[in-house]
């Protein structure tokens, strides 16, 4: 549980100042919006700033009045894809006085930015100085999240290219800056990542920190620090190897005068052609006793080349400068790669100056691998060491040349040292000293060691408690940065994956061992040692653990497995673990009822099985038991029987089954003729796997009485993860009772099913849930099997009032979309009052309802299918919804009603088109053909409940459509929908001129918004009649719709009984014939259309008198608050008169606490309205009242986005819901719980104020809190499928750690593997017998490309019939090249092989036979897009291909 806490913990409180920065913010340049701020702020300003590039130079000044509380923060707007790019042409470095970045601080304290990217690509003297300048004494600033990119600057030139610069004067008139937090931040390249310029003297900059930052590149400094106090360079990660010049320095940490900080859990890689060093403290070092300068736990790992000079850590007292109290312990540092070949020496540990006090060297693993160098080389030191000035203890260190070097001090020369010598207390007196060489797990990984038992002698320290990771450090700690983990106790052999003809053998050891192996029959003597064979070995290192096959067995007999593990000391040890072979199964084809007719009756035979009491059927609406388009079979009466037909008995993998009722009893037709009852999902199907239930001849399955059951795939293996269709909840009144619903499909026995709350509670187990809606929530079900879990949601949102679907409340960002999770689930959303549903699945794409904050306009392909033509939401909101109506099962386009049981009227919504739909019917495309044309038109009926229905053509070229008032919908408009009357749901239909056999060509998209929305009208300037004159107004200026297709209609009863006359003409609207006796006012409502698209003018007339004098008798109010009437400006005072024309203003404002009266706050007594707040005096005397009421203070809304809840509180702990009323005054206690896998994101409270731990009511409250799924580690996408080895050899696949892998095994795209295939002795493996699909081979890795498939057959030598690998008959066909612009190629097939084309509307648009082992498709006329490509064997199986056409 998340109790809401101080403000300052990050989370955004409501009544705070935002400026939004973008095209469609409060300014469009950033430099705009902080100028705005002037020179001073007051309270917390947070700038946010939409997705895009800005290319500006910014300044931030002295802002007067910032604080920790009063702070300034600017931050990307959005959150998730896109990103905020901020760089300049505008800045020429050597044209700056100042040393000025992209964006400076010249001063401003407690300013953190978020979220944002710096970059710039120049490298010449046009680039900045720096991406980002810190200057003018700016203190208590923060980088967090943010990126910055920069190239070096050009050779020759004086000036480095810094990414990130605190810079001082040199000068004392300015000051240095402190407290600078850089947080999680990324660095690109550049010469310097972070960088504390030097600078006056006296001038020392406290409390930076460097933490959890990336570094990549950089050909300096990842981060360099002069006179700095109290740094913190902590978990962060380094990756240096681009620089190729050998004359030049590169460093990750290099810092000259620091005084005490923290150097810890850094992890540093540099691999570089230049003088490397990991960490460098140099000229003077003042820690204290008790405040020390600690470097610990930090892992350097640093591959050394020609000609360079290396150092691990290098500690540095130059000429008087003095390094005290510096603790350097748990470090692990590694050197490796060529040793120079110029006389330098790499070195672990380098350490040169006389004046030292309480330097020391503590438990750091220190190995150079190089064949020169040295473990240490001290410069400037007298030997033996002084211990109090500088001590060695308990390192765990080893070198391949010489270990260590000790400089020429006065009359004592320069020496080199063994172990030993150095042990003693002539030179070091470490006579803790460990001098063993480590074995590394995978440098290439991290530093953690093979063999930690030998450098488990590490002294305890007090102030180092954990290792690199956070992990304890036991009684007896390691050496260096990890602590090693506990080695197993004894070697082990397990038998794992046994098949007909072998098994796979697994074997650990805990010391460096050779392994021999041997397979036995159980009836078989133990082995000897002669026995054992060489090409059954191999070697294992400490630890280390190896999974390997063996084969060639008969099937169904028992065998022993014996291994023979010989140490490096001689001692042999023999293991042994018996396992049985499966018994032969016979060959089982599936039967999937898709080649027989519909309607056929049992008895009847399809693939393996005969069948009784069944009849086929087409599969329903949501498909068969793989979701496809096809058949199964239906039982006839009460029991169903399938047998395999020719009376045999195999282990069968298994079958699907659903029913219309949620159990049905299998019987095995076995020995023991066993029995099993099955819960089902109702209407779902449900895989029931048989193979671990022993050989059978079949089953016979008893559905539940009145059930309709259907079987289908029989005998096959269970193909597909669960597929969840959540149903939309019925409307419910607040605190009433709702059943929720879903269809799950595709699941495998067992399996379970929850119902949770946003808690995360389990509310049930069954497929529906009934629940008690007492305000708007969001629900989710659970499905798990075999398989994993997949979710779906449903929200519900109680009432009985009708709130408009303004897509607003979804919390989408900016300029982006959601279409689904493309997770085979049919999910639920709400916006308003309204149930809305999307389903969307990886291979066929999405259907329904999703929506969009997209701003662009423009379409190319069909990743632009969420844009509307508009480029923003109807009456300029930023979020829409987007209709995609799929002929796809299960897309119903359809929307429920959530309030009002027995129904609602709904006014009206508004529709516009599609990008996709849009350039389809004016640009014409592969599919349409050419543009829209005469006798075209594209439409979208909505069709409510009753039968009802409303039709609106989004684009109308019909031939009975006038020429001018053609058009393509390319604005907002308003639809009527009152017509409909009471209404429960409404489903789309858009259908289009253009189409063929499968239906419309058109894209069948429609973007909406503002459902349930009332009809907009405007209210245009009141006409004034004074006399019988007719007067006129011109309709066509006061709407902006073109005026050569515009027309207009009355609306309403325009008769005015006072003898004026109202009519409308040619688009003029004339009153006329006022006789100038009875002063009236009256409105008149005209609609104006052209080109599909409406809008409403409500016109007032008044008639009055001419030049009348009128006397104001004065403004009475009612209630808490002002008024004034004006005239001109001037206000009206109790007896003034005024001109029948004239416009009096009446303006007022309430008191706190108090709110205009509705639904009119002003009336008057001898004045008409003009609208707008206007009004004209009509008679003498004219008085105006204006009514305040109190303002009703309730709990106005909690907003939830996300999976997570908010709880709400009185001072007694009452929870309280929307709706409730509070005091003026109250206290209340908010509190923030996040599903499990969920954190917050933003938190805040309108209508409230922090007080303490509570928050005191000063208006009706509103509760906001978006809650986001916490990032999860990628998941593997390809499978390595398939590994067949027949004959004598071994088959191994690693992966490029060298972890075995084993069929089934998740692999991720673009990973490398690595392949051995090695035959016995007398056999051998022809090139035409090993064959890889699904990756590519590169030197003796492969690269995986999609799912792997491997086999491997050895033959004798001299044998002329190899044993066939058995293999998917399409196991090897390609599809290229792929992108294809023309013709594509497809090979690997055979002539019989069946081809389909479809498109992502899921329409087949090329159907074929291969006709020989390859083809061809011509695709250089169809749509750029993603195409889905289905190929078919002659025994049934398919292999599905995705193709893009560019």
């Amino acid at each position: 549980m998340l109790l809401v806490g101080l403000l300052a913990m990050g989370l955004a409180a409501w009544g705070q100042r935002v400026i939004k920065v973008g095209p469609s913010g409060d300014y469009a340049k950033i430099q705009e919006a902080i100028a705005a701020l002037g020179t001073s702020i007051s309270e917390p300003v947070v700038i946010e700033i939409a997705d895009g590039t800005y290319d500006e130079k910014i300044t931030i000044p002295n802002l007067a009045g910032t604080s920790s509380t009063n702070t300034l923060t600017i931050r990307r707007q959005a959150s998730g894809p896109g990103e905020v790019k901020i760089t300049t042409n505008g800045l020429v470095i050597q044209q700056e006085k100042q040393k000025n970045g992209i964006l400076t601080n010249a001063g401003a304290d407690y300013v953190t930015f978020e979220g944002l990217h710096f970059f710039t690509e120049k490298t010449d003297l046009t680039r900045p100085y720096a991406l980002v300048v810190i200057r003018g004494e700016s203190n208590y600033n923060t980088f967090r999240n943010c990126t910055f990119s920069s190239k070096d600057a050009d050779p020759g030139l004086k000036d480095e290219m810094y990414n990130l610069c605190s810079y001082r004067a040199s000068a004392p008139s300015e000051g240095a800056n402190h407290h600078l937090v850089v947080e999680g931040c990324a660095f690109e390249g550049g010469h310097s990542g972070v960088h504390f310029a030097s600078g006056y003297k006296d001038h020392v900059s406290e409390g930076n920190q460097v933490r959890k930052c990336t570094f990549r590149d950089q050909t300096g400094f990842s981060i360099y620090g002069d006179l700095v106090d109290g740094l913190e360079v902590v978990e962060n990660k380094a990756t240096l190897s681009k620089v190729t010049n050998e004359q030049k320095d590169l460093h990750f940490l290099s810092v000259d005068n620091i005084g005490g900080g923290l150097i810890a859990q850094n992890v540093i890689r540099m691999d570089a052609e230049a003088h490397c060093q990991g960490i460098a403290i140099r000229s003077k070092a003042n820690g204290l006793e008790d405040k020390p300068l600690r470097i610990e736990n930090n892992s350097i790992h640093i591959t050394c080349k020609e000609k360079v000079q290396t150092s691990g850590i290098a500690i540095e007292a130059k000429s008087k400068a003095k390094a005290n109290q510096i603790k350097v312990c748990y470090n692990s540092v590694l050197i490796d790669g060529t040793a120079p070949t110029n006389g330098v020496s790499p070195h672990c540990i380098r350490v040169s100056g006389a004046a030292m006090e309480g330097v020391e060297f503590t438990n750091n693993l220190l190995q150079n691998f190089c064949a020169r160098g040295h473990v240490y080389t001290l410069y400037k030191v007298k030997t033996p060491i002084d211990q109090t000035h500088l001590k060695f203890t308990n390192n765990g260190a080893f070198s391949a040349s010489r270990f260590a070097y000790v400089g020429k001090v006065g009359a004592q020369l320069g020496k080199d040292y063994k172990a030993q010598e150095w042990m003693s207390d002539q030179v070091a007196n470490e006579s803790t000293l460990v001098n063993e060489k480590a074995e590394f797990q995978n440098v290439n990984r991290d530093l953690k060691l093979q063999n930690g038992d030998k450098f488990q002698k590490a002294m305890p320290l007090a102030e180092v408690t954990k290792d690199i990771e956070g992990k304890v450090r036991s009684a007896t700690p390691t050496i260096g940065a990890y602590e090693a983990t506990q080695q197993q106790a004894i070697p082990s052999v397990n038998v794992l994956n046994v098949s007909v003809n072998g098994a796979r053998v697994s074997v650990q050891v805990v010391k460096k061992s050779e392994v021999h192996y041997l397979v036995l029959p159980a009836s078989a003597a133990a082995p000897q040692d002669a026995d054992f064979k060489e090409d059954q070995k191999f070697t294992l290192e400490a630890g280390a653990s190896k999974e390997f096959e063996v084969s060639g067995l008969e099937a169904g007999t028992n065998y022993v497995v014996y291994v023979r593990i010989k140490l490096e000391g001689g001692t042999a040890v023999m293991l042994s673990t018996p396992f049985k072979t499966h018994d032969q199964p016979a060959s089982v084809v599936p039967a999937k009822f898709n080649g027989l007719d519909a309607g056929k009756q049992s008895p009847f035979e399809d693939g393996s099985f005969s069948f009784d009491g069944v009849e086929v059927v087409a599969s329903s609406f949501f498909g068969d038991a793989l979701g496809e388009k096809s058949q199964s079979a239906k039982l006839t009466g009460a029991t169903a029987t399938a047998k395999l037909k020719d009376g045999s008995r195999v282990a069968l993998p298994g079958f699907y089954v659903r029913s219309t009722k949620t159990k049905v009893e299998v019987e095995l037709l076995n020995a023991a003729a066993t029995k099993f009852e099955v819960t089902l999902p109702a209407n779902g199907w449900v895989y029931i796997p048989l193979a671990d239930r022993g050989p059978v001849e079949g089953f016979k399955l008893t559905g539940e009485a009145g059930a309709t059951t259907e079987i289908d795939n029989v005998g096959a293996q269970h193909t597909v993860t669960p597929r969840i269709y959540m149903a939309p909840p019925a409307a419910v009144a607040v605190g009433g009772n709702v059943t929720l619903g879903a269809l799950v499909s595709g699941v495998s026995s067992p399996y379970t099913l929850q119902w949770k709350n946003a808690a995360g509670e389990v509310l049930g187990t069954a497929s529906e849930q009934t629940i008690t809606a007492t305000e708007r929530a969001t629900y989710t079900l659970e499905v798990t099997d075999a398989t994993g879990s997949k979710s779906g949601h449903v929200t519900v949102q109680p009432g009985d009032k009708l709130a408009v679907g303004t897509f607003e409340d979804l919390g989408l960002g900016e300029n982006t979309h959601w279409k689904g999770d493309k997770n085979e689930v049919l999910n639920q959303f709400a916006t308003g009052s309204f149930s809305l549903l999307n389903w969307s699945s990886m291979a066929a794409g999405w259907a329904d309802f999703g929506y969009s904050s997209e701003t662009s306009t423009e379409f190319h392909d069909y990743h632009d299918d969420m844009r509307s033509v508009v480029g923003h939401g109807a009456q300029g909101s930023k979020t829409w919804g987007v209709l995609y109506n799929s002929s796809f099962p299960p897309s119903t386009a359809a929307i429920t009603l959530q309030v009002a049981p027995e129904g609602a009227e709904i006014p009206g919504i508004w529709l516009t088109n599609n990008a996709y739909a849009h350039s389809s019917m004016t640009k014409g495309d592969s599919f349409v053909g050419d543009p829209i044309k005469e006798g075209d038109w594209m439409k979208v009926t909505l069709k409510a409940d009753n039968g009802k229905s409303v039709e609106y053509y989004l684009g109308d070229y019909r031939a009975a459509t006038p020429v001018v008032d053609r058009y393509v919908l390319d604005r907002w408009a308003w639809v009527d929908l009152s017509s409909l009357g009471k209404v429960k749901t409404l489903s789309f239909t858009i259908e289009g001129s253009r189409t063929n056999a499968h239906g419309q060509l058109y894209p069948s998209y429609v973007c909406i918004d503002d459902i349930g929305a009332s009809r907009p009208e405007k209210l245009a300037t009141a006409v004034a009649v004074s006399n019988a004159d007719p007067v006129s107004v011109d309709l066509a200026t006061l709407v902006d719709l073109p005026k050569e297709a515009l027309h207009a209609e009355v609306v309403g009863d325009w008769t005015w009984p006072n003898g004026a006359t109202v009519s409308l003409e040619d688009l003029k609207f004339t009153v006329k014939g006022w006789d100038g006796q009875n002063e009236d006012r009256k409105e008149f409502m005209v609609k104006l259309y052209a080109r599909g698209v409406s809008q409403w003018l409500r016109i007032p007339v008044v008639l009055q008198k001419p030049s009348h004098l009128y006397t104001f008798a004065g403004i009475t109010v009612e209630g808490q608050g002002m008024a004034v009437a004006k005239v001109n400006g001037k206000e009206l005072a109790k007896g003034d008169q005024v001109q029948a024309a004239d416009e009096i203003e009446v303006t007022y404002e309430p008191a706190a606490g108090f709110a205009p009266a509705q639904p009119e706050a002003v009336t008057a007594v001898g004045a008409v309205s003009l609208g707008s707040g206007k009004w004209r005096a009509t008679a003498d005397d004219f008085t105006f009242t204006v009514k305040f009421v109190p303002a009703g203070i309730t709990l106005a809304a909690i907003d939830v986005t996300g999976n997570g809840t908010v709880k709400v509180q009185n001072s007694e702990n009452k929870e309280l819901h929307v709706g409730d009323e509070l005091e003026m005054g109250a206290l209340l206690k908010i509190t923030l719980t996040p599903n499990e896998g969920w954190e917050l994101k933003d938190f805040g409270v309108r209508g409230a104020e922090k007080d303490g731990e509570m928050w005191k009511v000063t208006g009706s409250v509103h509760v906001k809190a978006t809650f986001v799924e916490k990032t999860q580690p990628p998941v593997p996408t390809v499978t390595l499928a398939k590994v067949e080895k027949k004959g004598e050899g071994t088959l191994e696949i690693t992966d490029q750690d060298g972890k075995a892998l084993a069929q089934g095994d998740k692999l991720m795209k673009g990973s490398k593997i690595q392949i051995k295939a090695a035959p016995a002795k007398d056999y051998e493996l022809k090139d035409d017998n090993f064959k890889v699909f699904g990756a590519t081979r590169e030197a003796d890795m492969w690269t995986v490309t999609s799912d792997v498939i491997v086999s491997a057959t050895f033959t004798k030598i001299g044998a002329s019939d190899p044993t066939p690998v058995d293999e998917h008959p399409l196991a090897g066909v390609r599809a290229y090249p792929n992108p294809v612009e023309s013709q594509l190629s497809v090979d690997g097939v055979q002539p019989t092989t069946r081809y389909e084309l479809y498109n992502m509307l899921g329409t087949a648009i090329i159907r074929g036979i291969a006709g020989g082992e390859s083809f061809t498709l011509d695709m250089g006329t169809l749509p750029a897009g993603v195409y889905i490509l289905r190929l078919r064997s002659a025994d049934g199986r398919e292999v599905a291909l995705r193709i893009v056409r560019r």
